[in-house]
């Protein structure tokens, strides 16, 4: 089952805000079109370049809400703003591991880890609980 999230309710400045049961969230802007498909169990959500799958079990309520009320722009996880810009993943302070789809542990850091070095693909980035897939073209 998808839920179309391009609806004419909505306007660009609106946001997909999923609020997990420990409290946390995680925003998607509207404006970026983003996919959300129910899965066994998994909620995914993609959009331009990234995608990111989270347990059902784990999460409260989902909402839509004005993305300028958030303060978020591109993806976002709690109060960290997740960004990729096709080499470089970064995410303010917080621990970033980036593995290959067969599980292999590529780099590791804080805050920003570049891709520039590996081949074109699809990366497991894992920051927290969080796990965003991305594309390095």
């Amino acid at each position: 089952m998808t839920l179309a999230c391009q609806t004419l309710a909505f306007a660009d400045g609106s946001a997909l805000l999923i609020t997990f049961t420990d409290g946390t969230t995680a925003s998607y802007v509207l404006s970026e079109k983003p996919r959300v498909t129910f899965g066994q169990g998994t909620l995914l959500i993609t959009s331009a370049g990234a995608s990111a799958e989270y347990e059902r079990a784990t999460i409260s309520r989902f909402t839509f809400v004005d993305a300028a009320e958030l303060g978020i722009g591109p993806l976002t996880e709690g109060s960290m703003v997740f960004e990729y810009d096709g080499t470089t993943v970064r995410m303010a302070g917080a621990p970033i591991e980036v593995f290959t789809t067969g599980g292999t542990l590529i780099v590791r850091g804080t805050g920003s880890v570049s891709l520039s070095g590996q081949p074109s693909g699809i990366y497991v980035v894992r920051s927290g609980r969080h796990t965003v897939k991305v594309v390095k073209k």
